[in-house]
C-alpha cells in the first residue's frame, strides 16, 4: 500500500483584501495597457519635426506597455498556494500561483534528511543560528504550528520551513526516526 498524503498550504484570512487587491491589479493592468497603447500610436505617426511629442509617446510606450506587463505577470501571486506532495518517502514541493500556473520546487527524500521538528523547539534555534545555512520558508501564514527539516544538499546547510497538518508530520516521522514527533 502505498504512503500518499498532499496539503496544499492557503492565505488564512484576508479573503476581502485579496480580493481587493485582485481588483486593484487588474484597473492598474488596464490604465496602463491603455497608456501604452496611446504611446504606440504616438509613436506610429513618425512626427519627428515634434521630436517632442515622439519622445513623449516613445515614453508612454515604454512606461505603460512595461508596467502593464508587469501587472499582467503578477496578478497571479496574490492568490498562491504552497502544495506539499508526500509520497512512499518522496516528498514533492510546488507553488500554485492562481490555481492555473505551477512551478515545481523542488523533490527531496525524507530519508535524507538530518533533523526535523517544531519552530518553537530548541533545535531549531540551535540549526537557525548555525554558519552559511539557507532557510527555505514554504509557509503562507504567520500564527499556525510550523516544523522545520534540517537537510544537507551538496555540501550546502539547508533549513526547511513547513506548515504541515500533524498527520503529514506522523508520516513523516514513520520514514525518518531522526523527526521529532512532538
Amino acid at each position: 500500500m502505498d504512503n500518499f498524503k498532499e496539503e496544499i498550504v492557503v492565505r488564512l484570512g484576508g479573503r476581502t483584501m485579496r480580493i481587493l487587491n485582485k481588483i486593484a491589479i487588474y484597473i492598474l493592468l488596464i490604465v496602463f495597457g491603455i497608456i501604452g497603447i496611446m504611446g504606440v500610436s504616438f509613436v506610429m505617426q513618425f512626427d519627428f519635426s515634434n521630436g517632442f511629442s515622439t519622445i513623449v509617446g516613445l515614453a508612454e510606450l515604454i512606461i505603460g506597455g512595461g508596467l502593464a506587463w508587469f501587472f499582467w505577470r503578477k496578478k497571479d501571486t496574490v492568490d498562491t498556494e504552497i502544495e506539499y506532495t508526500f509520497t512512499n518517502g518522496e516528498m514533492d514541493f510546488a507553488k500554485v500561483f492562481g490555481g492555473r500556473r505551477r512551478k515545481n520546487l523542488f523533490s527531496m527524500r525524507i530519508k535524507e534528511v538530518e533533523a526535523g521538528g517544531l519552530v518553537e523547539s530548541d533545535s531549531y534555534k540551535r540549526y537557525a543560528s548555525m554558519p552559511e545555512i539557507k532557510t527555505i520558508d514554504l509557509t503562507l501564514n504567520e500564527n499556525t504550528v510550523k516544523h522545520y527539516l534540517f537537510f544537507i544538499k551538496e555540501g550546502n546547510k539547508h533549513l526547511l520551513l513547513l506548515e504541515c497538518s500533524n498527520e503529514m508530520w506522523d508520516m513523516l516521522c514513520q520514514f525518518n526516526s531522526r523527526l521529532d514527533r512532538k
